[in-house]
C-alpha cells in the first residue's frame, strides 16, 4: 500500500467502505422490501380476509340467532321484527360473499368458499322450510326442524366460515412469523456486516494512519533537526507517494540549506578577509589623503605665486599694448606723410612729363620752322633780287629756329635729367612708403600680439583663479573624502562585527562537511584579526 499515492489509498479505502456500505444498504433495502411485501400481504390480504371472514362469521351467527328467534317465537310482532333483521343480515351476507368473491384467492380459499356456499345453501333451504312450517301453523314441526337439521346445517355453515377465518388467521400468523424471522435474520446479517465493516474500516484506518503518520513523524523529525541546526541528511525510507515526495523534497531542502550554509560560511570568511583588506586599504587611503592634502596646500601656495606673476605680466602686457598702440599711431601718421610726398612726387613727375612733351612740341615747331626757312631761302634764291629781303628774313627765322631747337634740346635735356631725378625720388619715396607700410604692419602685428598677450595674460589670470578655485574645491573634496574615509573605516569595523556575528550564527548549523556545529566563540576566534584603522585628522 505505501507504493500507492495518498489520494489513491484514500480513494480505495473510502471507495471500498462506500461500496460495502452500498451493498449493505442494498441488502437492507432488499430485506426491507421483503418485510414490506410481507406486511402489505399481511395487512392488505390476510388480515383483510381474516377481518372479512370474522365479520362474515359474526353476521352469519347473528342471522342464525335471528332465524332461531323467528322459528321459536309465538308472537307475530317478534317474528316480524326478527324477520326484517334477518332480511338485512341476509343482504349483508350476500354483500360479504360478493366482496369475498372479488378478492384474489388460492385453491384452499376457493374450496372453503365453495364449502361455505354449499353449507349456506343447505342451511337456507332448511330455514325456508322451517319458516313455511311456521306460516302454516306447524309450530312443532318447525321447532323440530329448526332444532334438528337446520341447527346442524347452521353449525356446518358456521364451521365453514370459521374454517375460512382460521385459515386466514393461521396464514396471517405464518406471515407474521416469517416477517419476524426475516427481521431477525436481517438484524443478524446487518449486525454482522456492520461489525465486518467496522473491522474493515478500522483496519483500513489503522493502515492508512500508519502509512501517513509515520512519514509525517519522519518529516517532523527532519524539520526539528533542521530547526535545531542539524542539516545532515537523516535516515528515511523511500516511498512512492506524496509523503515520500515530501520527505524527498525536505531532504533536498536540507541539502540545499546545507549547501547555502556552507556557501554563506565561506562567503562570511571571504567577506571578513576582504574587510581586513579594505581596512588596510582605508588606512593607506587615509595616509595618501593626508599627503594629498599637504600637496594641495603646496600647490595652492605655488598657484598664488603664479597668480601674482601672471597679474604682473598682464599689467606689463597692457602697458606694452598701450606703447604699441602709440607706435602704430605714429607709424600710421608717418605713412600718411610719406603717402603725401609720393603723391607730390607723382605730380612733379607728371608736370615734368608735360614740360618734356611741350619742349618736344616746341622742338617740332622749330624743326618745321627751319624747314620752312630753308624753303623760303630756296624760293628767295629763285626769285633773285626780289627775294633777297625775304631770304634775309628766312635766314633770321632759320637762326631763330636753330636757337629755339638748341634751347628746346637743352630744356629737354634738363627736363629729362629732372624727370630722371623725380623718378628716382619717386622710387625712393615709394620705397619709403613701402617701408613705412611694413613698419606700420609690423607695429600693428606687434600691437595685435601685445593685445593677444594681454588677452592671454588676462585669460591665464582668470584660468589661474579658476585653477585656484578648483584647488580649493579639490581641497574641500579631499577633506570630505577624509571624512568619508573615517566613515568607511567605522562602517568597515561595524561590518566586520556583523560578519563575525553572521559567522557565529551560521556556524551553529551542522552540515555534512564538518559534522558538528561550531560555537560562536570558536567562530569568532577563527575570524581573521582586524587591521588597525586610524581616523583622518586634516589641518584646517
Amino acid at each position: 500500500m505505501p507504493s500507492f499515492r495518498i489520494g489513491t489509498r484514500l480513494l480505495l479505502s473510502f471507495g471500498l467502505l462506500l461500496v460495502f456500505g452500498l451493498l449493505v444498504t442494498l441488502l437492507a433495502l432488499w430485506r426491507l422490501h421483503s418485510v414490506d411485501g410481507m406486511a402489505k400481504a399481511l395487512v392488505n390480504d390476510k388480515l383483510a380476509k381474516q377481518q372479512l371472514a370474522a365479520h362474515w362469521l359474526g353476521v352469519a351467527s347473528t342471522a342464525g340467532g335471528q332465524a332461531n328467534a323467528v322459528a321459536r317465537s309465538d308472537s307475530l310482532e317478534v317474528a316480524d321484527y326478527f324477520g326484517q333483521a334477518l332480511q338485512a343480515a341476509d343482504r349483508e351476507l350476500a354483500a360479504i360473499e360478493q366482496r369475498w368473491s372479488g378478492l384474489p384467492q388460492d385453491a384452499a380459499e376457493r374450496d372453503l368458499a365453495a364449502a361455505i356456499a354449499r353449507t349456506r345453501t343447505a342451511y337456507l333451504a332448511l330455514r325456508e322450510q322451517v319458516f313455511k312450517f311456521k306460516v302454516i301453523g306447524k309450530t312443532i314441526d318447525a321447532e323440530q326442524l329448526a332444532n334438528g337439521d337446520m341447527a346442524a346445517r347452521f353449525r356446518d355453515y358456521q364451521a365453514a366460515i370459521g374454517a375460512l377465518a382460521e385459515l386466514q388467521k393461521q396464514r396471517a400468523q405464518a406471515i407474521a412469523l416469517e416477517s419476524e424471522q426475516v427481521y431477525r435474520n436481517s438484524v443478524v446479517l446487518l449486525l454482522g456486516l456492520g461489525a465486518f465493516a467496522t473491522a474493515l474500516g478500522g483496519a483500513l484506518a489503522w493502515r492508512l494512519i500508519r502509512s501517513i503518520v509515520q512519514p509525517l513523524r519522519e518529516a517532523a523529525a527532519l524539520v526539528e533537526r533542521a530547526a535545531a541546526g542539524d542539516l545532515r541528511p537523516g535516515a528515511w525510507h523511500p516511498r512512492q507517494d506524496e509523503l515520500g515526495m515530501l520527505l524527498a523534497r525536505l531532504q533536498g531542502m536540507n541539502a540545499s540549506l546545507a549547501a547555502i550554509v556552507g556557501e554563506v560560511r565561506d562567503g562570511v570568511h571571504a567577506i571578513d578577509g576582504a574587510l581586513v583588506d579594505i581596512a588596510d586599504d582605508n588606512s593607506k587611503l587615509a595616509q595618501r589623503t593626508v599627503g594629498q592634502a599637504q600637496a594641495l596646500k603646496r600647490i595652492a601656495a605655488l598657484m598664488e605665486e603664479m597668480r601674482g606673476a601672471v597679474t604682473q605680466n598682464a599689467s606689463n602686457a597692457r602697458h606694452a599694448d598701450a606703447l604699441a598702440s602709440d607706435a602704430t599711431r605714429v607709424a600710421r601718421e608717418g605713412g600718411g606723410v610719406v603717402a603725401d610726398v609720393v603723391r607730390t612726387m607723382d605730380s612733379i613727375h607728371a608736370a615734368s612729363q608735360r614740360v618734356s612733351d611741350i619742349v618736344s612740341v616746341i622742338d617740332g615747331i622749330a624743326f618745321q620752322t627751319n624747314i620752312l626757312a630753308l624753303n623760303a631761302a630756296v624760293e628767295a634764291a629763285r626769285a633773285g633780287e626780289h627775294g633777297r629781303g625775304f631770304a634775309v628774313v628766312a635766314a633770321e627765322v632759320r637762326n631763330l629756329a636753330q636757337r629755339a631747337t638748341t634751347a628746346a634740346r637743352e630744356v629737354k635735356t634738363v627736363i629729362g635729367a629732372s624727370v630722371e631725378e623725380v623718378e628716382a625720388g619717386s622710387r625712393l619715396v615709394n620705397e619709403a612708403g613701402t617701408t613705412m607700410r611694413r613698419i606700420v604692419d609690423g607695429i600693428e602685428r606687434v600691437s595685435v600680439l601685445m593685445g593677444d598677450i594681454r588677452t592671454a595674460s588676462e585669460t591665464q589670470r582668470a584660468g589661474l583663479e579658476e585653477v585656484g578655485n578648483a584647488i580649493d574645491d579639490i581641497d574641500a573634496v579631499t577633506r570630505h573624502n577624509a571624512a568619508l574615509v573615517d566613515d568607511a573605516v567605522a562602517a568597515t569595523s561595524a561590518l566586520r562585527t556583523q560578519s563575525q556575528r553572521v559567522a557565529a550564527s551560521v556556524n551553529v548549523f551542522c552540515i555534512e562537511e564538518d559534522g558538528t556545529g561550531i560555537a560562536s566563540d570558536e567562530a569568532e576566534a577563527e575570524v581573521l584579526p582586524s587591521a588597525q584603522t586610524v581616523p583622518l585628522r586634516l589641518a584646517a
